[in-house]
């Protein structure tokens, strides 16, 4: 609803790319874009009354919500940036994940089980194991070269 409004936006946002762009069109500066933004965000939070919230605003929807909260560790936060890759057989060779294998030596005796893998984007030196049925992590393997290295687990 707001990019969508600035100039550039036709999901090509630099102009000369599109053929029906305006000629005076000026695409805004980082600054301007995040003074609006954040304009936009104000007002969305605590003035706009979408009507699934039945005359209320999202602020005083999240205020009025009884749901308990609770704060996630720091160190815990980077598992939110994992993506998960679906579920795997351990073998006795380990675990094979994107054309290589991660091993480590919990894994002695557990061929068979189902695990789910999860990883970091981009950063395939290391993968999360997480037991496929109850979801609790298994283990951390990270790889250095072809060397692999079992880092840590909690099972």
């Amino acid at each position: 609803m707001f990019l969508a409004s600035l100039p550039g936006y036709a999901r090509q946002p630099r102009p000369g790319k599109r053929s029906f762009r305006p000629k005076d069109e000026v695409l805004l500066g980082f600054e301007d874009f995040t003074t609006q933004l954040l304009a936009w965000t104000l007002w969305w939070n605590t003035e706009h009354r979408p009507a699934p919230l039945r005359g209320k605003t999202p602020l005083q929807a999240w205020q009025d919500d009884p749901t308990p909260l609770r704060d996630v560790p720091a160190a815990d936060l980077w598992t939110f940036t994992l993506e998960d890759a679906g579920t795997r057989t351990l073998t006795t060779r380990g675990i094979r994940f994107r054309k290589r294998d991660y091993v480590g030596p919990w894994m002695t005796g557990q061929a068979g089980i189902q695990v789910r893998i999860r990883f970091m984007p981009h950063h395939d030196h290391r993968i999360e194991i997480y037991h496929a049925a109850t979801g609790r992590r298994a283990a951390g393997l990270e790889v250095e070269f072809t060397d692999v290295e079992h880092v840590e687990f909690d099972l």
